[in-house]
């Protein structure tokens, strides 16, 4: 079942292993940090990957279904 609520998503690096991962949050008022996130993926690819932004979709969209949220806004 999917809800109507709005899920802030925002693409953070993992700056000691230069990996992208992406942090989910539904408080989008606040700096969205792992301690408010409601789901953080694990590293999802290097940052020196040409292929990175389809793996960062992927992982939006598999965040969007584990969540049962229709949208998802991404954030800097």
């Amino acid at each position: 079942m999917q809800t109507n609520c709005t899920v802030v998503a925002k693409v953070t690096v993992n700056k000691k292993l230069q990996m992208f991962r992406v942090v989910f949050s539904f408080d989008k008022h606040n700096k969205i940090t792992v301690k408010n996130a409601v789901l953080q993926t694990g590293d999802i690819c290097d940052i020196k990957n040409p292929n990175a932004q389809l793996y960062i979709e992927q992982a939006i969209k598999k965040g969007m279904q584990d969540l049962r949220c229709a949208n998802v806004q991404i954030v800097d």
